[in-house]
């Protein structure tokens, strides 16, 4: 081994090793960096439902201008239906 010592006296293999180590930290710290510029954003679900009401409300205050009547506005989720009864007695007696 004596003929792959460098002339600080360090082995030559140690060197490449050690340059392979660095240049290994170098790409994943860029690769760190990198991530999350390139990562993709959650799309806004609700963005269509938004555009579709928009719409929907300039077309009601257009109809209410030109008609002179006043148009309900409707928000929300329609109301829930009422809960079945279950348990003992609330199945109809057949005869």
């Amino acid at each position: 081994m004596i003929s792959c010592i460098a002339p600080f006296g360090r082995p030559i293999v140690a060197q490449a090793i050690r340059r392979r180590v660095h240049l290994f930290g170098v790409v994943a710290l860029g690769a760190l960096v990198a991530a999350p510029l390139s990562a993709q954003s959650v799309p806004d679900l609700n963005a269509p439902r938004r555009a579709a009401q928009k719409a929907v409300d300039a077309e009601n205050v257009r109809l209410s201008a030109q008609t002179g009547q006043a148009i309900p506005v409707r928000r929300g989720a329609a109301a829930p239906a009422p809960p079945k009864a279950s348990g003992p007695g609330s199945a109809p007696t057949q005869i």
